[in-house]
């Protein structure tokens, strides 16, 4: 799961805005990441996340994360305005691949490979994907590919595009 602000897509490049990110099973808080980046470009991701210390179900919303965006330092004391991206990465779809060894050894490095196909490209066209380090018995670790499609869009040109996402 991951989250995350940009500066392009906020209506005034000065803000400075953070992300807070709690986890909430049965209504008890707690949180478990924040960005304070000093621009509005924020990203908190949670891995492997548990669901009441089981493996997660992405359908699963009795044990919801909470996720605040808070403006920190905004231009001139106004109201921001913009988009939260989030994603949440529930298995394979099939539109990336990884090559790289079949093994690794702890403190040596590797070069893994990973091309995707058929993402969609444009305004607030960012995907996040993952590849996973697993041996016979799990699923160790993952490592996370973000992918910005976006070319130099932002919020003027998501807005333009999609007139009725940009309701403020």
């Amino acid at each position: 799961m991951q989250w995350s602000l940009f500066d392009q897509y906020n209506d005034q490049p000065g803000h400075d805005l953070d992300l807070y990110v709690f986890y909430c099973p049965d209504f008890l808080c707690t949180q478990v990441g924040q960005s304070f980046n000093i621009t509005s470009n924020e990203e908190v991701g949670i891995t492997m996340p548990a669901t009441n210390g089981v493996a997660p179900d992405p359908n699963d919303m009795d044990d919801p994360y909470l996720v605040f965006a808070h403006g920190f330092n905004t231009q001139g004391g106004a109201l921001a305005k913009g988009i939260m991206f989030d994603w949440t990465v529930i298995g394979p779809e099939g539109n990336m691949t990884a090559s790289g060894p079949a093994s690794a050894v702890l403190g040596q490095t590797g070069t893994v490979n990973v091309d995707w196909a058929g993402l969609f490209t444009g305004p607030g066209e960012k995907q996040v994907g993952a590849v996973s380090h697993s041996d016979a018995v799990a699923i160790n670790g993952l490592t996370v590919v973000n992918v910005q499609n976006d070319g130099d869009a932002g919020l003027d040109e998501l807005c333009t595009a999609f007139p009725g996402f940009c309701v403020f």
